[in-house]
């Protein structure tokens, strides 16, 4: 359990590390770092656009410019890379996976996993449960 949960943690920073360092204007790279930072919370746009001071309008085309993806689809992926390590890493409820991560009820948060996916939280669970048992008999 230890391992799995150093290698989440390598991962966040390894994604930090890299919204950093890629060729990202100093707002796009702000919001990023934000949203990593607060994945457990509601992001609306009006925040990140006060955090780094740009109309909503023209932040919303500047992070599609550069990402190649909308704002809500990076919170989204973002969101539902983390509700799999807690699928995998947690028994938790998959109700409340979703209320943690702001999905607004679970047919949402399900709707939105299989569209990034391809599977719903369940199913991937069952094929990506974290097994410790099966670590210490190999």
């Amino acid at each position: 359990m230890v391992s799995a949960i150093g290698a989440a943690l390598i991962d966040f920073v390894d994604r930090v590390y890299e919204s950093k360092h890629k060729h990202l204007s100093r707002s796009i790279a702000t919001c990023q770092e934000f949203i990593f930072n607060h994945l457990y919370e509601s992001i609306p746009l009006a925040v990140l656009s006060d955090l780094v001071g740009l109309h909503e309008n023209y932040l919303s085309q500047l992070f599609k410019k550069e990402t190649g993806v909308t704002i809500t689809q990076f919170i989204q992926q973002e969101k539902v890379d983390e509700a799999k390590k807690l699928l995998e890493l947690t028994s938790e409820p998959k109700t409340a996976i979703a209320t943690k991560l702001n999905f607004y009820d679970q047919n949402h948060f399900i709707k939105i996993f299989k569209r990034y996916t391809g599977l719903t939280p369940k199913k991937y669970r069952n094929k990506n449960k974290f097994d410790a048992l099966s670590f210490s008999k190999s």
